[in-house]
């Protein structure tokens, strides 16, 4: 049986107006202020019907009761509890705990005084037998939760009163565990969620998976009992999950939908398609408030895209996404900013914007997912990799004048950051890697604008990590395992290898600079072996100039995390992750090898990681992206647009 019965599913940060299906409105929605505490990032919590009072689980794994008119708190009940469901008549709370033992959990209920919302005494253990997913009847007087069955492949639902007493069989067993219970609004029936089989373990429960070619019985469904017992009907029988099931009001149906991770669906009371909506990916919806309103939390973690004058004068956010932001890519004047924000499954979004930030244009685009913009020469076309939704990765490139997308070229076998332009603007270098051991290899293709692809060469470069990329149409850089070195190399192989840096292990991928003149490599100080890249080699293309710089700081490993100024007089480097304190991102002076602290990323965000970073042509400004976490809120959205006519 589930313990965090929550729906993942996702908005973004601020913004909450949510696709729906087409021809319906956007279901409206209202950020509710100060539903926690502030400070407090509760993931579990529920809310009085009239939206006054808020039950959480905190840190320390204890219920509390916050007042948002009084902003007063008070402790419920410990044990780390899951579950939490509010009376509508506001004196009791049930939820479910462990026991003694951790495959043993219960359903509980504390008993409140309606005028303080505190509780009356201790809570109550409801049954001696395992059991979770407990819901109030609208009076307040009974609770119906899920038993667990003594066969162990199973539950059953009960019902009994919430002071105590005897209880009620209302479905004697369902082969699964039931994901939640709602009440009808006068209280004579049951709608439960029943999750699809799970594999047998022996402590939890032993349950047949269905068979591969029987789709339907991996369904999670949503059914219907009289209170008083006798036959079940199937209401839904298509949910990836049930949550959160039936509206306070008995009109609507609202659960995920098995066809698409993204999407919300939305029936009548017995099962009628009436719409549904999509939403992106930081946010969860875990119960209804009032009448048919969603309570929805935002949290967690988001890509932001901000700029930074290296002079100084702070850091400026240019705009956020739940999901993804490709590393952005500047114009060879400098003047423009190519950014791509990605948001769930829907179709990602091509934003040309001012130096400044402000946005100049935007293309929506195909893909769902996109990485590798650049810039062609003359600042006509943009490229990128990206993936559409159930086809292969590709090389595509907008041409800005009119909007043209152009597909150029299969990205299947391609190595992600090793494509570049020509200075013509009218082909791109692809590098492609193939084959295992030894003979793996990495070959190179010219492809123009039209979409013709035209193979020029290839190079061996042996065992994993070993590594090639293209300087020009011409020429590699090859870093070989066997070797442990860093050496140019013909494409054509018709002239002579020539080592420019010898005894280099390759610990993370090299960087060129944006004119591929200069060549940086990270390593470690160590001997071979060691770990952690606190050195960079710093040299022209050929292998002269070299300059090694011994960093105070572990750099982090990434094509996007490290970045040569024009002039290669500077470098910005990303710190690597680390849990003391947070980390940096630095310039640093190659000729004096100083450092010099320019802005910090989070330590701790959910998606922890450096920021991607880039610079524009004259040097002066930093444009990045990288995840950061965001403070919670709560709103409520109104799912009522949704209600059939009577």
């Amino acid at each position: 049986m589930s313990r965090l019965k929550v729906v993942e599913v996702a908005a973004a940060i601020g913004l909450l107006a949510l696709a729906s299906l087409a021809g319906q409105s956007n279901p409206p929605a209202s950020e509710l202020i100060g539903v926690l505490p502030p400070d407090t990032g509760a993931e579990h919590f529920v809310l009085t019907p009239d939206g006054q009072r808020t039950y959480y689980v905190n840190s320390s794994g204890e219920i509390w009761m916050f007042d948002r008119t009084s902003k007063t708190s008070g402790r419920i009940a410990s044990g780390s509890p899951w579950d939490l469901a509010v009376a509508p008549t506001r004196d009791a709370i049930v939820y479910t705990k462990t026991g003694d033992k951790p495959n043993q959990h219960f359903a509980w209920a504390s008993l409140l005084n309606p005028e303080t919302g505190l509780p009356k005494g201790p809570d109550r253990r409801l049954s001696a037998s395992r059991g979770d997913v407990p819901s109030i009847s609208p009076d307040g007087k009974r609770v119906a939760f899920a038993r667990d069955d003594a066969t162990g492949v199973g539950q059953s639902i009960v019902v009994e009163p919430v002071a105590g007493g005897t209880e009620q069989v209302v479905v004697p067993s369902v082969p699964s565990s039931i994901d939640q219970i709602r009440w009808s609004p006068d209280g004579a029936s049951l709608y439960f969620g029943v999750n699809p089989p799970v594999p047998c373990v022996p402590e939890w429960s032993c349950l047949p998976l269905p068979s591969s070619g029987d789709k339907n019985k991996t369904f999670a469904t949503i059914r219907r009992v009289s209170v008083a017992g006798g036959p079940v009907t199937v209401v839904v029988s298509n949910a990836r999950s049930t949550l959160p099931g039936l509206s306070p009001d008995g009109t609507l149906i609202a659960y995920g939908d098995a066809g698409n991770q993204r999407r919300m669906s939305v029936t009548d009371a017995n099962g009628k398609p009436v719409g549904g909506f999509n939403l992106s990916t930081n946010q969860t919806v875990a119960d209804w408030l009032g009448t048919a309103s969603l309570l929805i939390r935002s949290a967690g973690d988001l890509r932001r895209l901000g700029l930074r004058a290296i002079a100084g004068g702070g850091t400026r956010t240019i705009f956020d996404s739940p999901d993804r932001l490709a590393a952005p890519a500047w114009s060879p004047d400098g003047k423009m900013l190519a950014a791509i924000r990605c948001s769930g499954a829907t179709p990602c979004e091509l934003r040309v914007l001012n130096a400044d930030g402000s946005q100049r244009h935007a293309i929506t685009l195909a893909e769902t997912y996109v990485t590798g913009i650049m810039w062609s020469p003359d600042q006509h076309m943009i490229s990128y990799s990206g993936t559409p939704p159930n086809q292969p990765q590709r090389l595509v490139a907008v041409e800005l004048a009119t909007d043209r997308v152009v597909p150029l070229a299969d990205m299947r076998q391609s190595v992600a950051g090793a494509v570049f332009w020509q200075a013509d603007s009218q082909h791109l270098i692809v590098t492609d890697q193939g084959g295992n051991g030894p003979g793996r290899k990495m070959s190179f293709r010219l492809v123009d604008v039209t979409g013709q692809n035209s193979p020029i060469g290839a190079v061996i470069v042996g065992d994993q990590p070993g590594y090639a990329t293209a300087i020009d149409a011409s020429t590699a850089l090859v870093a070989r395992v066997a070797s442990r070195d860093f050496r140019l190399v013909s494409i054509a192989g018709d002239k002579p290898e020539r080592v420019i840096l010898p005894d280099t292990e390759l610990m993370a991928l090299p960087i060129l600079s944006a004119d591929h003149q200069w060549l940086a490599v990270r390593h470690s100080s160590g001997p071979a072996g060691s770990t952690g890249l606190n050195v960079i080699d710093l040299c022209r293309a050929d292998g002269s100039a070299r300059t090694t710089i011994e960093l105070p700081f572990m750099a982090a490993p990434g094509t996007a995390t490290l970045t040569i100024l024009p002039g290669a007089k500077e470098l910005v480097v990303a710190e690597a992750w680390r849990s003391d304190v947070d980390p940096a991102v630095y310039l640093v002076n190659v000729a004096t090898k100083a450092v010099k602290k320019l802005f910090t990323y989070p330590s701790k965000p959910g998606r922890s990681g450096p920021p991607d970073l880039t610079v524009s042509p004259d040097g002066q400004t930093i444009a990045y992206t990288m995840w950061d976490a965001t403070t919670p809120s709560v709103s409520a959205m109104d799912l009522s647009v949704f209600r059939q006519p009577r």
